[in-house]
C-alpha cells in the first residue's frame, strides 16, 4: 500500500505520479485540502513519526488485500525496530521519494546491520529487504468507513503472523479468486 499524504486521497488528475491531494478525513477535524509531492509526504511522516507522534493517512493501491483496501484510513505509531515483530505491518522508505506500508515477512541482520524485510499481503514476490533506518512506524490500525480494527492486538496480530506462515497460500487464492471473479463478469451466464 503507498501512502500518499497525512489524512489523503489519491488525486484524480493533473499533477502527476509524484503529487499527492489531500482531502480531510471524516472525523479528522482537518478541513482543508492541499497537494503536497511524495518527496515531502515522505519527509513529513518522518518529522512527525520521528517526534514520538502518530499519522493517520489513506492507504492507496491493493497490495495489501485483503486486510487493507484502497483508501482506507491506516494509523501508524513510531517504533523501536527491537519492539517490532514478524506478522507486524510497518510504514517504511522505499528509497528518498517513496513510503509503503507492507507485512515484516522477516527480520534479521546484513553485515551487522538490522534489516526488515517486508511484503505486501496480497504479493507472491519474496519481498522487499530494507534497513531498520528505513522504517518509520508500525501501522497499528485500519479503518474503514466507520469501523475501525486494532491490527497490534489481539485475532488481528494473529491472522497477521498467519498470514506470513502461510504464504504463498493466502495470494494464491487472492489471485485465483480475483480470476474467477473476472471470468464470471466476462461470461455472467456460461455462454
Amino acid at each position: 500500500v503507498d501512502p500518499l499524504h497525512i489524512h489523503q486521497a489519491a488525486r484524480r488528475s493533473g499533477e502527476g505520479p509524484d503529487t499527492a491531494a489531500a482531502e480531510p478525513v471524516q472525523g479528522s477535524g482537518e478541513a482543508c485540502q492541499m497537494v503536497l509531492p511524495a518527496r515531502e509526504f515522505a519527509d513529513l511522516s518522518a518529522a512527525i513519526l520521528g517526534r514520538g507522534s502518530s499519522i493517520r493517512f489513506r492507504a492507496r493501491g491493493r497490495s495489501m488485500l485483503p486486510l487493507v483496501r484502497h483508501r482506507d484510513v491506516l494509523t501508524a505509531r513510531p517504533v523501536s525496530v527491537k519492539r517490532l515483530r514478524v506478522g507486524d505491518i510497518v510504514l517504511h522508505r522505499i528509497g528518498r521519494d517513496r513510503l509503503v506500508a507492507h507485512r515484516i515477512v522477516r527480520l534479521g541482520q546484513t553485515d551487522g546491520k538490522a534489516m526488515v524485510t517486508t511484503r505486501g499481503d496480497a504479493s507472491l514476490n519474496p519481498g522487499d529487504q530494507v534497513s531498520a533506518e528505513q522504517v518509520l512506524g508500525h501501522v497499528v490500525a485500519v479503518r474503514r468507513g466507520t469501523r475501525s480494527v486494532r491490527l497490534d492486538r489481539g485475532v488481528w496480530r494473529l491472522a497477521g503472523v498467519l498470514w506470513v506462515r502461510l504464504w504463498p497460500i493466502g495470494p494464491t487464492l487472492l489471485h485465483l479468486m480475483r480470476g474467477a471473479i473476472g471470468l464470471c463478469r466476462r461470461h455472467p451466464h456460461g455462454a
